[in-house]
């Protein structure tokens, strides 16, 4: 009978295998090809074959090295990962790139119990700048600053259309 030394390991390993198995039944309908003249299901293979690779390992590191138990589950840090993200798809064209990317990167970081308000802001600043420089200015995403709920909210307080070029 196998005995689990390092649950963490051993579960992450599982873990990968599961997703290796999706990917491999999303490889069925894709055409491999050969080295020559590779196909689409090609480079996904190689990517699922190593992915599969690394998961076994894992998994054995798992079941021969002594590791820690798996402790409480940090669900705070869970949910301000996961919602901040799910936030900024939600909004990214009604408040634009710049708002949605700071208050995404604000929430993210209320996830850690030991975050400040400045080292949020700090954070935010940092992110919403080398994202518009790789992003917007780099990349030349269309992708407005500012978006339609904000330009319809700042016209309803009178700021001046013409101050709004950066809003679509």
């Amino acid at each position: 009978m196998l005995s689990v030394k390092n649950p963490k390991d051993f579960y992450a390993g599982v873990l990968l295998l599961c997703v290796v198995a999706v990917y491999a039944l999303g490889l069925l309908d894709l055409r491999i090809g050969s080295l020559s003249r590779p196909g689409p299901g090609y480079f996904p293979l190689i990517l699922t074959s190593l992915l599969f690779v690394f998961a076994v390992a894992i998994l054995i590191n798992g079941l021969r090295t002594k590791g820690e138990p798996i402790g409480a589950v940090p669900w705070r840090a869970m949910f301000f990962v996961t919602a901040p993200v799910i936030f900024f798809g939600a909004t990214v064209k009604g408040l634009g790139f710049v708002p949605s990317l700071a208050i995404t990167a604000i929430a993210t970081c209320m996830g850690s119990t030991q975050w400040t308000w400045k080292s949020a802001l700090l954070t935010a600043l940092v992110l919403v700048f080398f994202s518009y420089i790789v992003f917007i200015w780099g990349l030349g995403l269309p992708v407005a600053l500012c978006g339609s709920w904000l330009r319809s909210l700042f016209l309803s307080v009178g700021v001046p259309a013409t101050s709004l070029n950066l809003c679509y």
